[in-house]
């Protein structure tokens, strides 16, 4: 894709999920599939126009009893980015464990690739959902 890269693939989702594309600002913009129970944000990295940033907030640490345990286990998670399949996972400060990419928007030639990307994603997040019940 072009340094129009991320628009063009706005547009493939846009056009592949109906009514569940919301214009972001600063040109990103997130996806709420049906089937994905977290919103997935797609943004532009200043002075990169062919890659972009892809977040997704995982779980409110909050929510577990050993938050302090749970995060040393996403911080091993994160060592050669083998624990959330080339993701990095990281703590906001909204108090939630967001997992976080950097992709080449080249990888996004159709959208089929979209929804396998997307699936791959949601697929490392739902198992730190599911690791996370051990620290509950």
């Amino acid at each position: 894709m072009a340094d129009d890269g991320l628009e063009q693939l706005r547009e493939t989702a846009e056009s592949r999920f109906p009514g569940r594309v919301a214009r972001l600002e600063g040109g990103a913009f997130a996806i709420a599939r049906e089937d994905l129970d977290l919103p997935v944000t797609f943004a532009p990295i200043p002075g990169s126009p062919e890659c972009a940033i892809v977040r997704a907030p995982v779980l409110a640490l909050g929510d577990l009893a050993r938050p302090g345990a749970f995060a040393v286990a996403a911080l091993a998670g994160n060592f050669f980015w083998t624990g959330a399949n080339g993701a990095t996972l990281s703590a906001g400060a909204d108090g939630k464990l967001y997992m976080t990419e950097r992709r080449a928007l080249s990888g996004f030639d159709d959208a089929d690739a979209l929804d396998r990307f997307l699936d791959d994603f949601a697929e490392a997040a739902s198992d730190w959902r599911e690791r996370s019940a051990l620290y509950a």
